[in-house]
């Protein structure tokens, strides 16, 4: 799945590179530059100013020599919001779905066959009534 990715990023428009080194430039001033020192109680840097000038300025001027930092980040991008779909998707079901399974199961509400038959060749609870068109409308 991310070899097209990777495709995709490498042939990225003169407007998407344009953008990428604006926005970098934009995140460097705000981030290193304002919010961190602020933050920390730090003296103000100086490094971001021209680090956010040199991308900008390739971006208004020749953005196609941003093309393999857009690649690198891209790439670093995509692994870290697979990173962090799984923390977020974990403490999803850490906070919300596995108290619910508990409490359900404390109240004995949780309509599942949980017990081992061994003798059993099946665990398919099969329907009383026949399924009618109009039964498949509003299943629920």
């Amino acid at each position: 799945m991310t070899e097209p990715l990777r495709q995709n990023f490498a042939s990225a428009s003169e407007g998407e590179l344009r953008k990428f080194g604006l926005m970098m430039a934009v995140f460097l001033i705000l981030v290193f530059a304002l919010f961190l020192p602020w933050i920390f109680s730090l003296s103000l840097p100086v490094w971001p100013y021209p680090v956010a000038g040199a991308f900008a300025a390739l971006a208004l001027l020749k953005p196609a020599l941003l093309r393999q930092p857009y690649v690198l980040w891209m790439r670093f991008a995509l692994r870290l919001g697979k990173i962090n779909s799984a923390i977020i998707l974990g403490a999803v079901f850490i906070v919300m779905v596995a108290p619910l399974g508990w409490a359900l199961r404390l109240m004995h509400k949780l309509q599942l066959q949980k017990r081992v038959d061994p003798q059993a060749t099946t665990y398919r609870t099969l329907r009383n009534e026949p399924m009618t068109p109009e039964s498949m409308e509003r299943p629920f």
